[in-house]
């Protein structure tokens, strides 16, 4: 902690006052495939189509990268610096990357915002001096915001993920190789987004524990993933494992209206994962009227709830050597000895096998969540924060 006082002390300014219209640098990686820069281009373009005066700067985070992914509206907003407030889209774990002149540019006065996600309760030690780095720091959940006060006396506030009206392409369930008589369970997961906490062995095994070999063709599990080609050790288990159960595994790299299509296409989607700074493959399925099975544990909780969801119980345990078995180079991130959950994938199961047999039931969560999703993840509300954070920003600061 007092490392962090002492480099908060070298940023200390005299900011000039803001006048008119919002205005706001942004930096991101915005042609990065991850689930981060996703969140990043959707606030983005929200802060864009509400009419902030926005100049962008584009970072390398060292992500993998796709120029199909950079919103049109991005390709417009001018590049540069005009103002004062800097939001800093790229996470803090990726923050190094970020020298000090260009965060902090000699002559010139900045005011500069961490828009970050995690997902532990702790930080490892190396990080902490990227989180004194930045004036004040905005968080998608309350488990997020909890976790950073620990570490820093720096301002910390909500600004809720945004779950954008999502459209497909049209494709239906034999485009994926699904029958219309089967009740579909869905994950969807990134191999660079930590296997062991996204916890794909614990969804196989649920539908495993669920459903024998006569229910199995009545239910299938499908397992969206992204990147398995960079991970050979990974993806012979994981084709065994699906194949193991009858599933059907996705392994290509589906445009955003393909995957939207094969969210509509499944019944319920299952996320058992240990840990969520969010959790946008709950939201997003929750988004399109999908009832959910989720680990009652995290980030998730700000819109998964007993009544709108299927909450699964879990036992907290610490990270192990083992947990880095297919991700070894997470060490940093994920060190052993931080907790997560172990979900309970009984509990888990038996959700599995009430959902299927009750059409109502997945009807009823399904426009609960969707309701939930809706109203506390739309962009007005996520920009309706961002205008009360500048609004507290200018009478404190300015």
């Amino acid at each position: 902690m007092a490392a962090i006082k002492e480099l908060r002390a070298r940023f200390e300014w005299r900011y000039p006052r803001l006048a008119g219209a919002p205005g706001i640098n942004i930096f991101g990686d915005w042609a990065a495939t991850t689930g981060l820069a996703q969140a990043a281009r959707r606030l983005a373009v929200a802060l864009a189509d509400a009419g902030f005066d926005l100049s962008l700067g584009t970072i390398r985070s060292g992500a993998p990268r796709d120029m199909r992914r950079v919103p049109d509206v991005l390709r417009h907003v001018r590049e540069g610096r005009s103002h004062v407030v800097d939001l800093w889209m790229v996470n803090v774990n990726e923050f190094p990357v970020i020298t000090d002149d260009l965060l902090r540019p000699p002559g010139k006065r900045t005011y500069s915002i961490g828009v970050w996600y995690w997902e532990l309760t702790s930080f490892p030690e190396h990080l902490l001096p990227q989180i004194g780095r930045v004036d004040e720091i905005w968080v998608a959940t309350a488990f997020v915001k909890a976790s950073f006060e620990k570490v820093t006396s720096c301002p910390v506030r909500i600004v809720p993920a945004i779950v954008p009206e999502l459209r497909g392409a049209g494709n239906g369930r034999g485009d994926f190789g699904l029958s219309d008589s089967e009740v579909v369970f869905l994950f969807s997961f990134d191999v660079n987004s930590m296997i062991a906490r996204k916890n794909p062995a614990g969804v196989i095994e649920a539908f495993a524990l669920a459903f024998d070999a006569e229910a199995r063709t009545r239910n299938r599990l499908v397992i969206k993933v992204l990147n398995l080609g960079l991970n050979p050790a990974f993806a012979s288990w994981l084709e065994e494992a699906v194949a193991g159960v009858g599933g059907v595994l996705v392994d290509k790299d589906l445009r955003e209206d393909e995957l939207v299509d094969l969210f509509s296409c499944c019944d319920v989607y299952v996320s058992l994962h240990r840990s969520e700074g969010f959790g946008f493959g709950l939201a997003e399925a929750m988004s399109l009227g999908k009832p959910v099975i989720s680990t009652a544990y995290s980030g998730n909780l700000e819109f998964t709830t007993n009544s709108n969801s299927c909450q699964v119980g879990y036992r907290l345990r610490e990270i192990t050597d083992a947990d880095h078995a297919y991700d070894e180079g997470a060490r940093a991130v994920y060190q052993p000895g931080a907790v997560w959950a172990d979900p309970d994938v009984g509990e888990a199961a038996k959700w599995m096998q009430l959902l299927s047999a009750d059409s109502e039931l997945r009807r009823r969560l399904g426009e609960a969540g969707r309701e939930t999703v809706l109203e506390r993840n739309s962009p007005a509300a996520a920009v309706a924060a961002v205008r009360r954070n500048l609004q507290e920003i200018r009478a404190r600061v300015f």
